[in-house]
């Protein structure tokens, strides 16, 4: 049987949330495979043991192969993997003895202070971009009337990027800390720690969601094209009738116009938000429904078109959905280029040529080969490309 249970603290507090855990598994309750969210956890009902419990700093494990293989021999197995930490577990008190282990604990501490630097590069340029934006905001916004609002959205992830380092800074004080027989308060009371913790997330959820209003207020309070271009071939982007064979004119036929708009800034001249739905052909002759949403950008620079991308990217990698960077990904000739998706059902790509950006995602009712993905990725990007 599966329970779900609210986290009582952030994982950053590396201490609290390995004691939380190790207590959970004692009442009869395992951490799942990947069950470890941001704000709750996923456990399986077992009987009642002893488990012991490690958050290290994510980093890649194709150059350090030989970190997995130290921690299996010391017994550790991983259970669950963030874009910062990984979560470790072992059933043996002689798995403990990594923590004295000088190689491992070297490599914790040059891994979680690389990440850092990295976290207070990213900071140092957060902070520029938004300087920019204070300057240019009216210049720089999505839409004509949302330039305040768009400088607001920068603030939130300047922020976002100032908690994250501190976070991953004291993540990296308690780690350095840790000793073999540490202490823990055994009164601590976790319903206490739990409520507070989750109202500062609801809050902060609450505060995304009003900022989220206000922009979309802003977005779209400007004109808008209600009826689609007379020839979709004409536009700056693939549709769903490029996904299928216009001979069979399922699309065609089919094709539903949820929303088409197309408005102007200043330095962006031409942005559309398209969402259109149709029946199409795969490849393997079967029917599927397909929908498209797309943002598409013209800037008139390209900085302004790999803010934009950034823009995109943040909000992925703050979803659920299994995320790629370019160095994973098809390479399609483009400036700046990334894919994320979470299933054969859903696919999403981003793309910058020059001062062009688009955000294009798929979704199907039913799975699709990835043969019908790749095919997909090549003629975005050769519509793109044009």
């Amino acid at each position: 049987m599966s329970k779900k249970k609210f986290t009582p603290c952030s994982v950053y507090n590396t201490e609290m949330t390995e004691y939380w855990l190790n207590l959970t598994a004692s009442e009869g309750f395992l951490l799942e495979k990947d069950g470890y969210k941001n704000t709750y956890a996923n456990f399986t009902e077992s009987e009642k043991q002893k488990v012991f419990h490690r958050i290290w700093p994510k980093q890649s494990l194709k150059k350090h192969k030989w970190i997995l293989e130290l921690r299996e021999e010391y017994g550790w197995e991983k259970v669950s993997t963030s874009f910062d930490f990984e979560i470790y577990r072992a059933f043996d008190d002689s798995s403990l003895r990594i923590d004295s282990d000088e190689s491992h604990e070297k490599f914790i501490k040059k891994s979680a202070c690389r990440r850092i630097l990295l976290q207070i590069i990213q900071l140092l340029f957060s902070i520029i971009i938004f300087c920019l934006t204070l300057f240019i905001a009216p210049v720089l916004a999505i839409a004509e009337n949302g330039g305040l609002f768009f400088a607001i959205l920068v603030l939130i992830l300047l922020l976002i990027d100032c908690i994250k380092c501190i976070k991953n800074i004291i993540m990296l004080k308690r780690i350095s800390k840790r000793k073999e027989n540490r202490f823990i308060d055994n009164s601590i009371n976790f319903k206490r720690k739990t409520t507070v913790h989750q109202f500062f997330n609801m809050l902060s959820l609450v505060l995304l969601v009003i900022s989220g209003l206000i922009l979309s207020f802003a977005k779209f309070d400007t004109a808008v094209s209600e009826s689609p271009p007379e020839n979709k071939h004409d536009l700056p982007f693939a549709t769903v009738i490029d996904f299928t064979e216009e001979k069979d004119s399922y699309a065609l036929r089919n094709s539903i116009l949820n929303s088409n708009e197309n408005w102007e800034t200043l330095v962006s001249p031409v942005n559309y938000e398209w969402n259109e739905s149709a029946t199409i052909k795969t490849d393997a002759g079967t029917e599927t429904d397909c929908t498209v949403i797309i943002d598409y950008h013209e800037t008139l620079h390209p900085l302004l078109a790999k803010y934009i991308a950034k823009m995109y990217i943040l909000g992925a990698k703050t979803s659920d959905f299994e995320f790629k960077g370019y160095g994973d990904c098809p390479e399609f000739g483009f400036d700046y280029e990334t894919m994320y998706y979470s299933s054969l059902e859903f696919t999403a790509y981003v793309f910058q040529d020059e001062g062009r950006i688009i955000h294009y995602q798929i979704r199907t009712d039913e799975k699709v080969s990835e043969d019908f993905n790749e095919k997909c990725a090549e003629i975005i990007a050769d519509k793109f490309r044009k």
